[in-house]
C-alpha cells in the first residue's frame, strides 16, 4: 500500500505513472508468460550494431533492453545467425541506421530461414564454434575458422559462386 499511488493504473490523460489498462494496481502490466526464458541458456545479440552479434550466454545470466534473445544453447543457430549470408538476409529486411548501423530486431532475425541439419553436422558446427570461442577468449586469430563456418553455411543454402561475391562484395564497404 505504501507504493498505491505510483503503481495504480493512469487514465490516458495522465502523463506519469504506468500506462493504461484493467489490471490491478499490484499486478504486472505486461505478459510475462516467458519470464522463465530469462534463466535459460540463450543467444543474445544487441539492438545496434555495424553487422551480426549473436553469442551464447549461459543460464543464470540476464540481459538487459533493448537485446533480444532466443532461449536456446544451439550452436548451430548461432553460427547460422552470425554467417555473413545470415547477416546479409537480415539486413535486406530491415532499415540502415546513421554510421550504417542496423537494428537486428527479432521481427528481421526470426525471418531468417534456418536449414535442417544431421546431428552429425550439428555437433561439427558447435565443434568449430567452441573452438572460435576459446581462441577469442586468448586473443587469437580466428579468421580461418570463422571462413570456413561461412562456407559451410553458404552450402546449406546451397549459394552458387555468383551469389556467394554478392554477399562477400557486401562487406568490402
Amino acid at each position: 500500500m505504501k507504493y498505491y499511488e505510483e503503481l495504480k493504473p493512469r487514465n490516458n490523460n495522465e502523463s506519469t505513472g504506468r500506462k493504461p489498462g484493467t489490471y490491478e494496481w499490484f499486478h504486472i502490466q505486461d505478459n510475462v508468460a516467458y519470464y522463465k526464458d530469462f534463466e535459460k541458456p540463450k543467444i543474445v545479440w544487441g539492438n545496434l550494431a555495424l553487422h551480426s552479434q549473436f553469442s551464447i550466454v549461459d543460464s543464470g545470466y540476464y540481459i538487459n533492453a533493448p537485446s533480444a534473445f532466443i532461449a536456446t544453447d544451439n550452436y548451430y543457430l548461432l553460427a547460422v545467425l552470425n554467417s555473413k549470408v545470415a547477416d546479409y538476409y537480415i539486413k535486406q529486411l530491415g532499415v540502415s541506421r546513421s554510421g550504417g548501423y542496423f537494428e537486428y530486431k527479432p521481427m528481421f532475425v526470426e525471418k531468417l530461414p534456418i536449414p535442417f541439419i544431421t546431428s552429425d553436422l550439428e555437433r561439427e558446427f558447435k565443434t568449430i564454434i567452441l573452438e572460435i570461442t576459446e581462441l577469442k577468449k586468448n586473443n587469437q586469430n580466428t579468421d580461418a575458422l570463422e571462413i570456413k563456418v561461412d562456407q559451410m553455411v553458404n552450402k546449406l543454402f546451397h549459394l552458387l559462386p555468383d551469389e556467394i561475391e554478392i554477399v562477400a562484395n557486401s562487406f568490402k564497404d
